[in-house]
């Protein structure tokens, strides 16, 4: 990963482009929400379902292990509203358990994830008008939805993109704004250490003054964790992404013992767990 790095001649930024579709894939759910509080389930995989967030609709949705391709892609016929964000669109529309089985007036057929992204982006691109077909306690229902009319990915996404410009900078400003005063983005600080390895990798990659004391106050709180207990290995690896990036950007030679540390640390439950 190179999102981001300093010259150190002239202290000018640049940023590898291709970061800004990484970020909109962290930043799917961040589209025109207004949610400030948690959601009480987890973002991760359940045992036998997967969550599928609807971005700007405001809403996440369930589909099992059955209506998943081999890359874990949704492309069932339909998916159980299992979310809905106060202050969304779907907020006062969509209810716990209505089945989702189409968009703009036809079903899925086993399409449901492709299909649901390129009505949203068709609906942000032309009039914002987009079309749920539901089922509610065995009734077909049709709910309509107003989107802000904010463009189409272009053609070259995510390069040369307006669209992609504007998205990467809203999902940005909220992950700022979100950020806790410790640094991280959970209150549990470790237990989620992948999220906010992430959200801080994200605000890294924009180049932009702005973040950089959200970006700092990151550093110091993987710099000040010692337990590795809190961070096993895949949040271990994702922090160390994180480091090492902030360190190419910032030369702190706090940041290299420390990633020598966690190298070290790695390197040993490789070689113990024989997984990584």
């Amino acid at each position: 990963l190179a999102p981001l790095h300093q010259n150190q001649k002239n202290k000018t930024w640049h940023r590898a482009p291709w970061c800004r579709f990484f970020v909109l894939c962290l930043s799917g759910l961040l589209l025109s929400l207004n949610a400030v509080e948690r959601p009480s389930i987890p973002d991760e995989d359940t045992k036998d379902e997967t969550l599928l967030n609807l971005g700007p609709l405001g809403v996440r949705i369930s589909t099992t292990l059955e209506t998943r391709d081999i890359q874990g892609q949704a492309i069932g016929n339909d998916g159980v509203v299992s979310y809905i964000f106060k202050n969304s669109n779907a907020d006062g529309k969509l209810l716990m358990g209505d089945v989702v089985v189409g968009v703009d007036g036809s079903p899925f057929q086993k399409d449901l994830a492709v299909r649901m992204g390129n009505a949203i982006n068709n609906a942000e691109g032309t009039t914002g008008a987009l079309a749920l077909q539901i089922v509610r306690q065995g009734k077909p229902l049709t709910i309509k939805f107003q989107l802000p009319t904010i463009g189409n990915f272009s053609p070259t996404f995510p390069y040369n993109c307006p669209k992609t410009k504007l998205v990467f900078s809203q999902a940005c400003d909220y992950i700022a704004r979100h950020q806790l005063p410790h640094g991280s983005w959970d209150p549990q600080g470790s237990l989620y250490a992948s999220n906010s390895a992430f959200a801080a990798l994200a605000l890294l990659s924009s180049g932009e003054e702005k973040y950089q004391k959200n970006v700092r106050a990151a550093a110091e709180f993987f710099l000040s964790i010692n337990d590795k207990g809190g961070l096993e290995c895949w949040k271990l690896n994702h922090a160390s992404i994180f480091l090492s990036e902030y360190y190419l950007q910032t030369g702190d030679p706090r940041v290299k013992t420390k990633l020598l540390e966690l190298y070290k640390f790695l390197r040993c439950d490789f070689v113990f767990c024989a997984i990584y």
